[in-house]
């Protein structure tokens, strides 16, 4: 294997797609001379570059700017708490999905008490619950 691999100067990715059996992944782009490129991923590299991805994007971010606070952040539209298998204990799991306006959304699975420690950082020690939907009663005629 050659020590200095080939770099690819890419300038926009157009499209993806995945073969039939979910086993490999390619993204296609264009490179800074106009020539397509295509890269052929297996899954786990997908799995590899999306835990990757943040992190390289924070650091750009923090080396562009020269400001250790600043945050990469996507407003957030919407969100979706779904009962889970159950854990290695027994304990029952949640997916949280978040997701933005333009259809970006990431899953996380937690147990309820890390749901509530987020509910109680944010409400100040008191858990926030909705008040239960009461039926109407039916009237008598």
């Amino acid at each position: 294997m050659s020590e200095n691999p080939k770099a690819v100067k890419v300038a926009f990715f157009t499209t993806f797609g995945v073969d039939a059996g979910g086993v490999c992944a390619e993204l296609n782009g264009r490179d800074v001379c106009g020539e397509p490129v295509r890269f052929v991923l297996p899954t786990a590299c997908l799995t590899q570059l999306l835990m990757t991805l943040p992190a390289m994007l924070q650091q750009a971010l923090q080396k562009r700017s020269g400001d250790d606070s600043k945050r990469v952040v996507y407003p957030l539209d919407h969100w979706r708490l779904e009962r889970g298998e159950r854990g290695p204990a027994g304990e029952q799991l949640y997916i949280l999905t978040v997701g933005t306006e333009d259809e970006f959304k990431v899953s996380f699975v937690s147990a309820a008490e890390t749901l509530t420690d987020i509910a109680r950082s944010i409400f100040g020690g008191v858990v926030y619950r909705e008040p239960a939907l009461k039926e109407p009663r039916p009237r008598l005629s």
